[in-house]
Formats: C-alpha cells, structure tokens, sequence
C-alpha cells in the first residue's frame, strides 16, 4: 500500500509540474498572440492610408479627362507627399513592430527551463512534507 501511495504522490508532483509548464506555455502563446494582433492593427491603419489615397486618385483620372495641366501637377504633388507620408508611417510601424517582436521572442529565449523545472522540484520537495503536516 504505501509504495502505491508514493507512487500516487510521485505521479502527482509530476502532473503538477506539467500542469505549471502548461500554463507557461500558455502565457508565451497570449503574449505572442497579442504581438501579432497588435502588428494586425497596425497593417490595418496602413490599409486605412491606403484607401484614403483613393479619393486622390479619382480626382486625379477626372482631371485627366478635362486635361487640366495645372491642377493635374498639383494634384500629382499632394498624391506624392500624402504617398510619401503613408510609406514613413508604414515603414516606421514595421521597425515598431519588429522591435517589439525581437523584444518579445529575446524574453521567451531568456527561459531557463531546466532551471525553472529544477525550483519547482525543490519548491515541491519542500512544501510536500509540509502539505503532509497539514493534512493529518
């Protein structure tokens, strides 16, 4: 009977310690789901620039038609600047992002997983015959 109580307590100590790797693995996986919904985002704003040139674009094939000289090299030079402008916003939220990512996955990398399952085994060996204490 009690070498299947050890066994039973052994077994249990280990589910633990899978349980608590589980839910580390969990909280990497939000983190990194997070970054990449963030990154979402901002492609999203990007997309958002994007559709706002539309409408300069539109102008732009009507005074085509007219052959409105004057007006088509002005409306060409404020499609270029608001192009220019959505091209910066766009390459400095991909140097944010990759940042934040390279930020994200060094933090991951940094894990010592052999040390961190190493003090979870101590910490259990040493709360186990306490939680024994308690239980009687």
């Amino acid at each position: 009977m009690s070498s299947f109580a050890s066994k039973n307590k052994s077994e249990d100590g280990f589910q633990k310690s899978m349980l608590r790797q589980s839910v580390l693995r969990t909280v990497l996986v939000a983190s990194m789901v997070a970054m990449i919904a963030f990154v979402s985002i901002k492609i999203g704003g990007i997309a958002q620039g994007m559709n706002d040139l539309i409408g300069p674009l539109s102008t732009l094939a009507s005074q085509l038609e007219e052959a409105d000289l004057p007006g088509l090299v002005e409306e060409t030079r404020v499609l270029v600047e608001g192009a220019q402008e959505t091209v910066n916003s766009a390459q400095s939220a991909i140097v944010d992002s990759t940042q934040g990512i390279d930020s994200a996955l060094s933090s991951i990398n940094e894990i010592d997983f052999k040390t961190l399952n190493k003090a979870i085994t101590d910490l259990h060996a040493v709360v186990e015959p306490l939680a024994r204490l308690f239980n009687r």
